[in-house]
Parts: C-alpha cells; structure tokens; sequence
C-alpha cells in the first residue's frame, strides 16, 4: 500500500507542478498587465475660469500604451473621452502621460470622475471626485506649503546630500480638512528628474492619496528647471497663457486674484541653451505681468486681495553660518528685488509667499525704499506696505552641510523665524478680512521620520489683514 502510495505521488507530483506553473504564470501576466496599465500618479489642478464656467486639468501616467478613457458624471461638462497619451522615455522612466481638461463645469460644485485603462478584459478603473474652483465667494481656504519632498531620506538624487531618514507633512495633510486646493511653492519631489524620472514616479504615486481629489497649484522652484524645465512642462498643466508653458500664470479664487511668479528666469545659468531660454521667458512674463496686474486693477473691488507666489524671497535673513543662506539673502534676493519689487507696490499687492528657504520667516508690512512699519504685529489694518511670507518647511533635508537654524541676525523687517516642519493656512474670509495660520509639526526637520507629526500640530503664526 505505501509503494503504491509512493508511486502516485510521483506521477501526480510533476502534474500538480506543470498546472500550478501554468496558473501562475498566467496570473502573474494578466496582473502585470494591470500594473502596466493601471492609471498613477494623479493629480488635478484648477484649469481656465470663464464667466459663468470654470475648468479642471486632470493628468496621470500609465507604464505601457494603452486606451484610456475618462468618464465624468454631469453630461453638460465637456472633455475628450478618449486620448493618446505622449510618450515619454528619456528621464521619465517610459511613461506614457494623459492630460484632460475637464471644461463647462460650474463653481462651487462637487462631481465624480472615472478613469478607464486597458482592455474589455483586462480594464483597471479608478473613479474619485473633485470640488471646483469656489468662485466669487467669502471664506475660501487655500493651504500653502513649499520645497516638499516624500522621500524618505534627502534628496535621493545627489550623492552629496544627506542620506539619513527625514519627515515630511504628507501624512498630516490627510488629517487636515476644510481647504479647496494646496499651493506649492517650488522645489518638487526633490527632483522630478532623479532616477532618470523615478523619483518624480514615486512622488507622484505618494501625494496622490491627496492630489487625486484635491486641486494642486505648482509654482516652479530652481529645482525643476533641469533641461529647460522638461519634466514640469511634462508632467503638470497650470492655467496661464499659451506663450508661458505653465510657468507663470495668474487665478481668481474666492476674494483673492492670485499671481505665481518664476522667480528662476531672473538667475544666471551656465548652460547656454538655458540662459537664453531663461532670458527670453522673463521678458514675456514681465510683459505678461503688467497687463495682468493692470487688469485685475480694474476688477479690483470684487476681488480686492493680490497675493504674489514665487519660490526664492525678495527679502531673507541672512546667516553667516550657510553659504548658501547668504548666497540667497545677499545676492539673489536683491536681484529679484530689482526686477519685480516697484511693480509690485504700484499695485499693491497685499501678500507674498515664497519657498526655497526651508524655514518658515514672515515680516512686518515693507514698503518702498525698505520702509518698515512695526505698529501692529498680528492685525494689519490697511497696512502701508506688503507682507512677505517664507515658507519652505513642508519637509526636506538639503545636507547636514546646509543648515537651516534659526539666524541670530535676522532683517530688521521680519516679526519671526522658525524652522519646525509645517503649512499654512491662507483663509480669503471676505472683501475686507484676510487670515493666515503658520501650522507647525514637531521641533525640527530633523524629527526621527517615522514621528507621528499630528498630535504635535499647533498654530506658531497668526495674523489678519483688514482693509
């Protein structure tokens, strides 16, 4: 009885090994063909505005060609179902990127998307839902962080950086609620283009439990502006004009209109293809710029607020234990200054957000001529002057050679310095009130990076402005 038990067993034993074999190869290769085909790394953003419409860009990415189709829940609104996707390979780990406009929609309103990728038999579908711009209307929020990474140590990219775990604000702003859209001030993933792409890959994939719902607005910093910003331009869609490329653009939300600068045309580069690109597009966006703020001029009473966003300051303090903290403060700050500043205050502009810094610094209202008014600290009633805020504290480690501590020689224009992990809150309430809140997590960028950042969450910065 046992031989005859142990000769079953040798014939049945190679069978079950072919067919499991055969099972599992074919599994493995429909599986692998929807991960192949599976739309990532989605992300929208607000699109064009018209009078009694407004729009949503949609982007995201799939590892191999393929049909995909998009799907929205309101027959009115207006977009092609159907797209192919650009090609992308060179620094871009072979993706392949689709780009919606999502048009006709109307403001304040909330609808459900669905994206379809592969075959009849083999098809992935992802469906989540967006809000609209919120339009001509009090008590829009607007949530402001910049120089973001998700990886997790610094940036993987440069072998000169550090390499040690580091925490970011990403798992907080799934907690944080009551916000239309996240405002980025430059300084993406930490590079788009490391890894021939895959960082940029990745960083997409890990925001998108946020961005797949909730509209991004990207200003660009100097750490996108690799090969003439290839892999921005690629892989993100902003709402300026057809000449800027995305790389400058202007919106009117709630209250506010809202300007985003590239503050990168205005520095030198050595590569020369770059430097002549560089030159010619801060010519157009001045040009723009003026039209721009002289239209909104006009428009002013129903949208009385003109905030500014750009990456690198017009004003820092300088610290003499960073060389490149000073190469900022003392070199290109000034240059920035020279280009912009008197435009800025023709048409007084309300507030300024900028990143680069990873410090959170904010200032009394500046004037012209470097005139600083110190009466009030907290509420600004019809302040003489603009605030400026730095804020590049969402979460990246550039080098334990680059410190990012606290100056002991701060600007005599700046109320505070901190340099927790953190966002802020730009809250347009109405035609007469505005609010900002520093929101800060943990004590230093330097947090063990698996600390759990939102039971430390506290307000350190609050102020008003009142017109």
């Amino acid at each position: 009885m046992k031989q005859s038990n142990f000769i079953y067993c040798l014939v049945l034993y190679p069978i079950a090994v072919i067919l499991l074999f055969y099972y599992s190869s074919s599994y493995l290769s429909t599986n692998s063909n929807l991960l192949t085909t599976y739309p990532q790394q989605i992300h929208l953003s607000f699109g064009h505005n018209k009078k009694h419409s407004t729009s949503v860009f949609l982007t995201f990415s799939v590892k191999k060609k393929t049909t995909c189709t998009l799907e929205v829940d309101d027959e009115t609104a207006i977009y092609n179902k159907d797209l192919v996707p650009k090609e992308l390979k060179k620094n871009f780990n072979s993706n392949y990127i689709y780009k919606f406009e999502i048009k006709n929609l109307k403001y304040n309103s909330k609808y459900k998307y669905g994206i379809q990728c592969g075959s009849k038999e083999n098809a992935y579908t992802f469906s989540r839902s967006f809000s609209t711009n919120p339009g001509l209307k009090d008590n829009v929020n607007l949530l402001v962080l910049g120089d973001w990474s998700t990886a997790p140590v610094g940036d993987p990219g440069k072998i000169k950086h550090t390499q040690f775990p580091k925490p970011n604000v990403l798992g907080a702003l799934q907690e944080e609620s009551n916000f239309t859209s996240i405002w980025h001030l430059g300084d993406i993933a930490y590079d788009l283009h490391s890894e021939s792409g895959l960082r940029g890959d990745n960083y997409l994939n890990e925001i998108e439990i946020v961005t797949d719902h909730v509209p991004y607005m990207l200003v660009p910093g100097n750490h996108e502006t690799s090969d003439s910003y290839k892999q921005y331009r690629a892989r993100f869609n902003m709402p300026g004009p057809a000449q800027s490329n995305g790389l400058y653009y202007s919106y009117d939300i709630g209250r506010a209109h809202v300007v985003v600068i590239n503050t990168e045309f205005r520095n030198g580069y050595k590569k020369e293809k770059e430097l002549e690109f560089n030159k010619s597009m801060f010519y157009k966006q001045l040009n723009w710029l003026k039209k721009d703020l002289e239209k909104h001029k006009q428009n002013r009473e129903a949208r009385p607020w003109l905030v500014v966003m750009g990456h690198k300051p017009m004003y820092c303090s300088t610290n003499k234990h960073s060389y490149m903290i000073q190469r900022v403060c003392e070199l290109q700050a000034p240059n920035i200054r020279e280009a912009y500043e008197d435009l800025f205050l023709d048409y007084k502009v309300d507030l300024f957000f900028f990143g680069h810094l990873h410090l959170y610094e904010r200032s009394y209202p500046i004037g012209k001529n470097y005139k600083v008014y110190k009466e009030e600290s907290e509420f600004y009633r019809k302040p003489k002057g603009p605030i400026h805020v730095i804020n590049g504290v969402a979460g990246n480690i550039e080098s334990k050679y680059v410190p990012f501590n606290v100056t002991d020689t701060p600007l005599k224009s700046t109320y505070m310095i901190s340099e927790p992990l953190g966002y802020g809150i730009l809250s347009i309430v109405n035609k007469t009130h505005l609010n900002y809140k520093q929101i800060a997590f943990g004590e230093s960028q330097f947090d063990p990076a698996d600390s759990d950042l939102w039971p430390t969450r506290r307000v350190i910065d609050d102020f008003w402005i009142i017109k």
